[in-house]
């Protein structure tokens, strides 16, 4: 079965549309369209996509947005030209899911697709800098909720209680968890997800 995208972009950009970038792919069918409104309009006739993919130039530029409630139906990716944590923390904070690079190949930005589309979060390693590893940053829900313990302060002990689950389990998330933020230790976990917006 295809996996179904909704694109809101402006056809007009300077950029190559992400349909005509992945239209060689297979299992993926596409609809597009220029607006947030008119992406809520065709969800509302039948039209419910996978994924809802937008351009970064199209997110609402703050909360509350009257169309935006219209899309939470399926999750959001925020596809970006240019790697600024500045407008991937923007899209994060109004609910995106997450913030793929426009120059990345196909499959990589399928694969984030389908990552976003299985109830994960998903950051391009272009947004980490120069010295980010080569790999996508792609944290699982646990990994989230440890980063969110983390950054609350919580023990590897306190943790593992409130999450029901071994505190050897715990250090093995946070070990993941900084190796995926290319961070140095816990604090440093921290510091990084506060300054991308992920908690």
């Amino acid at each position: 079965m295809a996996t179904k995208v909704l694109i809101i972009e402006d056809p007009q950009g300077r950029d190559i549309p992400l349909e005509m970038h992945l239209r060689r792919e297979r299992g993926v069918a596409f609809q597009s369209t220029n607006s947030i409104p008119s992406a809520v309009a065709l969800m509302a006739e039948g039209e419910v996509p996978d994924i809802c993919v937008i351009g970064a130039e199209k997110l609402p530029k703050s909360l509350p947005c009257a169309h935006w409630d219209g899309l939470s139906e399926v999750p959001i990716a925020v596809l970006q030209s240019q790697p600024t944590l500045w407008t991937a923390r923007g899209a994060l904070k109004v609910g995106a899911a997450g913030v793929i690079m426009r120059n990345e190949s196909p499959r990589t930005i399928l694969r984030a697709l389908r990552f976003i589309i299985s109830g994960e979060r998903y950051l391009s390693a272009q947004l980490l800098g120069d010295d980010a590893p080569l790999v996508e940053l792609s944290l699982s829900a646990r990994e989230m909720q440890v980063l969110e313990s983390i950054c609350k302060g919580l023990t590897n002990k306190e943790i593992a209680l409130a999450l029901s689950v071994q505190e050897v389990t715990i250090k093995l998330h946070v070990k993941a968890v900084c190796r995926k933020l290319n961070a140095r230790n816990r604090t440093h976990a921290a510091m990084i997800a506060r300054d991308l917006g992920l908690v």
